[in-house]
C-alpha cells in the first residue's frame, strides 16, 4: 500500500510518502518485543524506541494523506490478537486462576503502556479524546473523522476487557472473595492479589470516562459488601448467644480492627462503605443487648467493658440513648446510697459525713465518665444532672434538703483551725495546702449544683465572720480560694460581703 509523494524541499519533517505494509511490519515487530519479552517489556531502549516513534510519526503525517485510520484499525487487530492468545493460555491454566491471570494482566499492562508511549505523536495530536473521534496534527493534513477512535494504552485495555476479563470474570471474582472470606476465617492467606485484582478493575474501568470506577464497584465492591452483610450477621448473632455480650464486645472489636486493614487493598471509597455496613451489623444490630449488659457493667464499676461498649455505640447514630439513662440512674441510686449510708451518727459530724458522702460518690462517678465514656459532653452532662438531682433531693433524710446547710458547715469544718490536727501531725505544710486546695474544689463542684445558693451563704457567712472574728481562720489564701470558686456559679455582689 502506497501513496503519491508529495514535492519535499528537503525538510525530514515535512509529509512524504510512506510505505504503510513495511511501516507497519516494523512497527509490528516492535510492539511484539515490547508486549511480549521480559527483557523490553513496558521500557524499550532508547536505541529501539527512537525509529519506531520515527515510523509512527511518518504514518500519521504521510502525503497526500495520513494513515491515522489504518494505523487504529492495525492496533487493535494487534491487541486483539494478542489478547485471544492470552486467554487460551488462561483458558488451559488448571490450577491458581487468579494468580497466574494477575501475572498476564500486569505484564500485559506493563507492555501496553511502552506501546503507548513508542505512539506519542499518535496519541497527542491525531487523537480526539473528548469526541473519540481523531484529527491529523501532522503537517499540511486536513482533519478527517472516524467512530471510536482511541489511544493506544485504551485499545489494548478494551481489547484485554472485552477477550479476557469477561470471558473469565466469574471465577477471577469469585476466588477474590474466597480470598477475603479465607482470611476472616483466620486462614494463613496473602491479600495482596486483592489489591492488584483492584487494581485492574480500576485500570480497565478507567476506559469510560467520568464511570472510572463502575467497573471495580459493580463487579467487586458490591458483591464483597453483600458478603461482609452475610458473614457478620451469622457470626455476631452466634457469638452473643453462645459467649454473651462481654466476649461479644472484644470480638467485635477487633474484627472491626482487622476489616479496616482489610479495606485498606480496596479502592479507597469503599472504606467507608465498608465500615457502615459493619457498624449497622455488628453494633445497630446488638444495640439493645449492649446497652442493657451496661447496667450490669456500670453497677459492677467494669470500666474496660464500659468502655468497648462506648467505643461501639459510637459508630451508630443515637447510640448513646438508653446507656445515658442508665448512667443517669446508677449515678442517682449509688449517691443516694452513699448519703443514707453516711446519715447515721452524731449529729455534730454528719456535715462532714453526708458531704464526703456526695464528693465520694462524684468522684466515683467521674472517674467512670472519664475512664469508660472519655469525658464525652453527652455523659457529663448526664453527670450534672444526677449529682444535681441528689443534691436537691429532699427526700434524703425525710425533711427539706438540708444540702446548703450541710455544705456551709463542711466548709466551716474545713477551714477552721483544729480541724486537721491529725492530718497535721503526719503531712508536711506543702502537702497540707495541695490537699486543702484539692477538698476546696470538690466543695466548689459540689456546690454547683445547689439550687438554693443563698441559704448556703446565709449559713456560710455567719461561719465565716466567727472564724475572723476568732482568729480561727486556717488560712487566708484558702478563705480566698473558695470564695473565688463560689463567684463563678454566683453574682459578684452575692459575693462581694465576703470578700
Amino acid at each position: 500500500m502506497s501513496r503519491s509523494t508529495m514535492s519535499r524541499s528537503g525538510c525530514a519533517l515535512c509529509p512524504r510518502a510512506v510505505d504503510f505494509d513495511s511501516a507497519w511490519a516494523a512497527l509490528e515487530c516492535g510492539l511484539r518485543r515490547v508486549v511480549v519479552s521480559p527483557a523490553v517489556r513496558g521500557a524499550p531502549a532508547v536505541v529501539e524506541a527512537c525509529p519506531l516513534m520515527e515510523r509512527v510519526y511518518e504514518c500519521c503525517t504521510a502525503a497526500p494523506a495520513p494513515y491515522i485510520a489504518e494505523l487504529h484499525a492495525r492496533l487493535r487487530a494487534f491487541f486483539e490478537a494478542h489478547t485471544d492468545q492470552q486467554f487460551d493460555v488462561l483458558r488451559a491454566h488448571t490450577s491458581d486462576l487468579l494468580e497466574e491471570y494477575l501475572r498476564l494482566w500486569e505484564a500485559f499492562a506493563a507492555g501496553c503502556e511502552g506501546c503507548h508511549r513508542l505512539f506519542r505523536y499518535f496519541n497527542m495530536h491525531c487523537v480526539t479524546k473528548d469526541t473519540g473521534g481523531y484529527c491529523c496534527g501532522g503537517v499540511g493534513g486536513s482533519p478527517q473523522a472516524a467512530p471510536a477512535m482511541h489511544d493506544v494504552v485504551t485499545i489494548g485495555l478494551v481489547a484485554w476487557k472485552q477477550r479476557v476479563y469477561s470471558k473469565l470474570r466469574p471465577h477471577l471474582i469469585e476466588a477474590t472473595l474466597d480470598l477475603v472470606r479465607a482470611d476472616r476465617d483466620g486462614d494463613a492467606v496473602s491479600l495482596h492479589p486483592i489489591a492488584r485484582m483492584v487494581d485492574c478493575l480500576v485500570l480497565l474501568g478507567s476506559i469510560r470516562k467520568n464511570r472510572e470506577l463502575d467497573l471495580y464497584q459493580d463487579d467487586l465492591e458490591f458483591p464483597l459488601l453483600r458478603d461482609t452483610v452475610t458473614y457478620y450477621t451469622v457470626e455476631s448473632s452466634q457469638l452473643i448467644v453462645h459467649n454473651g455480650v462481654t466476649a461479644y464486645l472484644a470480638r467485635a472489636e477487633s474484627r472491626i480492627a482487622e476489616e479496616y486493614g482489610r479495606a485498606k487493598r480496596l479502592e479507597q471509597s469503599s472504606l467507608s462503605k465498608l465500615l457502615k455496613l459493619l457498624n449497622t451489623v455488628c453494633v445497630e444490630g446488638h444495640k439493645n443487648e449492649i446497652s442493657r449488659e451496661c447496667m450490669t457493667y456500670l453497677r459492677d464499676r467494669n470500666v474496660d467493658a464500659l468502655g468497648r461498649a462506648y467505643r461501639l455505640l459510637a459508630r451508630i447514630d443515637d447510640g448513646f440513648g438508653a446507656v445515658l439513662a442508665a448512667t443517669h440512674g446508677w449515678i442517682v441510686t449509688t449517691a443516694r446510697a452513699s448519703v443514707v449510708a453516711a446519715a447515721p451518727g452524731t449529729a455534730d459530724a454528719l456535715p462532714q459525713r453526708v458531704v464526703a458522702a456526695l464528693i465520694t460518690a462524684r468522684r466515683d462517678a467521674c472517674s467512670v465518665v472519664r475512664g469508660a465514656f472519655y469525658d464525652n459532653p453527652l455523659f457529663v452532662a448526664e453527670l450534672d444532672r444526677a449529682c444535681h438531682a441528689v443534691a436537691n433531693d429532699p427526700q434524703l433524710d425525710g425533711s427539706p434538703s438540708r444540702t446548703p446547710e450541710l455544705l456551709a458547715r463542711y466548709c466551716d469544718t474545713l477551714l477552721r483551725k483544729g480541724s486537721n490536727r491529725t492530718a497535721a501531725a503526719a503531712a508536711t505544710a506543702d502537702t497540707l495546702e495541695s490537699k486543702l486546695e484539692d477538698r476546696i474544689a470538690e466543695v466548689v463542684s459540689l456546690f454547683k449544683y445547689i439550687d438554693e445558693k443563698d441559704v448556703f451563704l446565709k449559713f456560710y457567712s455567719k461561719l465565716l465572720a466567727r472564724r475572723l472574728i476568732l482568729g480561727a481562720s486556717v488560712s487566708d489564701d484558702a478563705e480566698r480560694s473558695l470564695i473565688a470558686g463560689l463567684k463563678v456559679f454566683l453574682h459578684n455582689i452575692l459575693t462581694h460581703n465576703l470578700s
